[in-house]
């Protein structure tokens, strides 16, 4: 799969034949403040070339939570 303009495409021609799973799949894969509606901010609370921590905001349930991103390509964080 990519995702480009936050669509996402299956790369291969068929599409899955358990749909329902495969969205569980990646809800359990990827974080739960990516799916909080709720008025959500995001503070960049560092970021260099291949890293970028980030602090949510404006949701009670999620206030103060942070996420690592790090690009695919750099070296592994120790």
């Amino acid at each position: 799969m990519n995702v480009t303009d936050r669509v996402l495409k299956v790369i291969s021609h068929t599409l899955p034949v358990d749909v329902h799973g495969l969205v569980n799949k990646l809800q359990a894969s990827i974080a739960e403040e990516f799916f909080d509606p709720c008025h959500l901010g995001v503070d960049t609370t560092y970021l260099d070339a291949d890293l970028r921590i980030v602090r949510y905001t404006g949701s009670k349930r999620l206030e103060g939570v942070r996420t690592i991103f790090q690009r695919s390509n750099s070296p592994p964080v120790v």
